[in-house]
């Protein structure tokens, strides 16, 4: 009936309320359910004439039991990106952690035990080098191979480059 109004009941327009936060929060990278992302430190190393930025990361799972993740590489920081900033927030490049490695399993499970879960990871800088100045970065990315924890997004830091 054209013209009618539509009549919703409280609980759905409250349930759906609910499903456009948890929509927007996740779109903003906010914490998964139990499960943190922290970048702790960052710098630059050179090798030769290549650029690697070092960064120590850490995981952090207080959802109170062992997170599972899936990869093709070696375990559970394999779905983060490195996000290079200007000083102003614009990004200049995403470096992703598996890029510049070779897949060895199909689909292999990783747990990620409850508590903290550190790794220094190392992001080669294939294209320009960075220029001699200070930039921002963080990580981006999910607990690889698993739905519910994605959109994940660290503060950024600075990252100084001699």
């Amino acid at each position: 009936m054209a013209g009618r109004p539509v009549r919703y009941r409280v609980r759905h327009v409250a349930s759906g309320l609910a499903v456009v936060v948890v929509l927007a929060m996740t779109a903003r990278g906010a914490a998964s359910p139990g499960l943190r992302l922290h970048l702790d430190r960052a710098r630059l190393d050179t090798v030769g004439a290549s650029q690697i930025v070092v960064a120590d990361a850490r995981w952090v799972n207080a959802s109170g039991a062992p997170l599972d993740a899936f990869t093709n590489f070696s375990g559970v920081f394999d779905g983060l990106a490195l996000v290079v900033l200007d000083p102003s927030g614009r990004e200049l490049r995403r470096i992703h952690y598996t890029h510049h490695q070779s897949p060895y399993a199909e689909h292999r499970r990783v747990e990620l035990p409850v508590g903290a879960t550190r790794r220094e990871l190392g992001f080669p800088i294939f294209e320009a080098p960075l220029a001699a100045g200070r930039y921002l970065v963080r990580l981006e990315g999910e607990l690889v191979g698993n739905p519910r924890h994605r959109g994940l997004r660290t503060r950024a830091i600075p990252l100084q480059v001699p």
